[in-house]
């Protein structure tokens, strides 16, 4: 959308408030007729006339985790050659600042834990079922297995915690931000590339028809196929070890 002439979107100062309030106080004029002969918009003089003053307030932020010389830092490093520009987060974090924004500790803690534990990677054989709302519908969890999981909205809600524990369901404590742990990430990618090849043709389809398109393409995965990635997860956390806790390609 281009910005119509003449209308200004950034914060009002405090002399363009004044502006605003003596517009409306003095002259009389409503909020359209300020806008019209200020160039400001409805939502900025609204804000100017139900504040308290003209003065600006200080906004509301998180605090900072970086201290200047830190920011000073890494402006210098990114800015300094092509290569530093693509670094990712993750990879700027742990070349400047020793992990301290970037890989936590349960990144090489976790892959550490699993090579030697193969009680998660125990098969790939296919569980039915729902995660919908944060709630787990059907036989997805099969008693007596630890439950993987990713950190995503539906599995961290409230619900989804308390019905797993109403289940007895052990889950495994899934590092964040980590698909390259995760061999979910790579059957995502097989059902997408299914949906695609089969059905790309129709457009905008309903939910119960891309629900259905989902549901078949689940059903083609080969449990073969997830008995494979499964076997790659000692591979993986060797990976993740042997990278010092950058991502690994998977």
């Amino acid at each position: 959308m281009v910005r119509p002439t003449g209308v200004i979107t950034r914060q009002l100062s405090r002399l363009q408030r004044e502006r605003v309030r003596n517009l409306a106080h003095d002259a009389g004029m409503g909020p359209a007729d300020i806008a019209q002969t200020t160039g400001f918009t409805i939502h900025q003089i609204k804000t100017a006339l139900r504040a308290k003053s003209a003065s600006i307030g200080t906004r509301t932020r998180r605090p900072r985790l970086l201290t200047p010389e830190q920011e000073e830092e890494l402006v210098t490093f990114i800015t300094s050659s092509a290569i530093n520009r693509q670094m990712t987060y993750l990879h700027l974090s742990l070349v400047l600042f020793a992990s301290a924004f970037g890989v936590t500790s349960t990144r090489l803690d976790w892959p550490g834990q699993s090579t030697t534990n193969t009680g998660p990677w125990i098969n790939g054989t296919k569980s039915y079922g729902l995660m919908r709302h944060g709630q787990l519908v059907g036989t997805t969890i099969v008693y007596g297995l630890p439950n993987a999981q990713d950190n995503a909205p539906a599995h961290a809600a409230a619900a989804t915690r308390q019905d797993l524990e109403e289940r007895k369901v052990q889950v495994i404590q899934w590092p964040a931000f980590s698909p390259d742990l995760n061999p979910i990430e790579t059957v995502w990618n097989y059902m997408k590339d299914y949906i695609e090849d089969h059905h790309s043709a129709r457009k905008n389809p309903s939910h119960s028809v891309l629900r259905r398109y989902v549901q078949e393409a689940w059903e083609v995965v080969p449990e073969a196929y997830l008995q494979d990635l499964v076997n790659t997860m000692p591979a993986r956390c060797q990976a993740v070890i042997a990278a010092n806790g950058y991502h690994v390609k998977f």
